[in-house]
């Protein structure tokens, strides 16, 4: 290759450099997005059935925007814009699903916390029996 074609391909390159970058920040915002849709729909099939219709509506109406949006910016089409497009659904539906979610975990660590006195019962004569185990030893 002459100087001429090396300077030609580096000019190039530099001058592709940018959008280049910009497709590939793209891809990986359509490709988190395709992410967020799954482990979405996974959780609603897992617990969803543990909250209220009222409850998911919100989130499901989140999840089929960010569904449309991905639908209309295809992996191999996709623009600034489209990224653009796809985050903000996107942020719309972790919002609202961990809401949701953080309410359900919620709920289920009250729970937790709180024992059942017949259990807190149980625990203290173990103790007990452990203790004159141990002084009898």
């Amino acid at each position: 290759m002459s100087k001429e074609d090396i300077d030609k391909a580096v000019n190039e390159a530099a001058q592709f450099e940018a959008a280049d970058k910009e497709k590939k920040e793209a891809i990986e915002v359509r490709n988190g997005a395709d992410s967020i849709v799954f482990q979405t729909k996974k959780a609603l099939t897992d617990v969803g059935v543990r909250f209220s219709d009222s409850d998911k509506a919100t989130v499901e109406a989140d999840l089929k925007a960010l569904e449309d949006v991905l639908a209309a910016n295809p992996l191999e089409g996709i623009t600034k814009d489209g990224a653009e497009q796809i985050k903000a659904a996107q942020e719309k539906l972790m919002q609202s699903s961990q809401a949701l979610f953080h309410q359900r975990c919620m709920s289920r660590l009250r729970r937790q916390v709180q024992p059942v006195p017949e259990r807190q019962m149980q625990e203290q004569q173990l103790l007990k029996a452990r203790a004159v185990t141990l002084t009898t030893m």
